[in-house]
């Protein structure tokens, strides 16, 4: 119960934070909400001229990224089709149809419960529930 406690105020803040920013509530109208829990570590960082967001899945972090480097050039990989019709909506660019790895060729992706998770790397038992 303890942590049922801690999640709404956590998702109420978030829910707030979002509100304040168009291009957020416009993702949260197609199911997306932006990874702001990101937003002060990349605020610690200098301009940059190039992001890359390697596992996009619905563009979570892109948006985030976007705002806070609205003059970079956004590379995003996800090779889940659903989640990049979601990108699509929610982030108003393709996201490129690939996972990335350590080598080149045709592998399994592996897709828990929750897409998010999805990996080229072993599931650990938890996942699967």
């Amino acid at each position: 119960m303890g942590d049922d406690m801690a999640f709404w105020p956590r998702r109420l803040t978030k829910l707030a934070r979002i509100a304040r920013r168009p291009a957020y509530v416009k993702a949260a109208m197609h199911g997306v909400f932006a990874a702001i829990e990101h937003e002060a570590a990349l605020s610690a960082l200098p301009d940059v001229r190039t992001v890359i967001d390697i596992g996009a899945h619905r563009g979570q972090f892109s948006l985030v990224a976007r705002r806070r480097f609205p003059n970079a050039t956004l590379f995003a990989f996800e090779p889940q089709a659903r989640a990049r019709d979601k990108y699509r909506a929610a982030v108003g660019m393709a996201a490129l149809p690939f996972a990335i790895g350590r080598t080149n060729g045709t592998s399994t992706l592996n897709v828990p419960a929750y897409s998010g998770a999805a990996s080229l790397l072993p599931l650990a038992q938890a996942q699967y529930a």
